[in-house]
């Protein structure tokens, strides 16, 4: 899902909030998003690959000014 539709969904309330978590290979931040219906999407790009951030920062900037309040950040230890 891109961040344009993310959004869109966040502002209807069929998203409830985004987790910025380290990617699973460890070469940066992924976000995902928490649907109602208890599923979890990832934010993509246009070609629809899972976007990745190199800094929390980057990636929470990118929510707040998308208008997704409502983010958590996760680390797996």
């Amino acid at each position: 899902m891109d961040i344009d539709s993310a959004a869109v969904r966040f502002h209807n309330k069929a998203i409830t909030e985004a987790i910025i978590e380290a990617s699973p290979n460890g070469n940066g931040w992924r976000i995902l998003f928490h649907k109602v219906d208890g599923d979890m999407i990832a934010l993509t790009d246009n070609s629809g690959m899972e976007k990745l951030y190199h800094t929390l920062d980057h990636a929470t900037e990118l929510l707040q000014s998308a208008g997704i309040k409502t983010i958590r950040v996760e680390e797996h230890f």
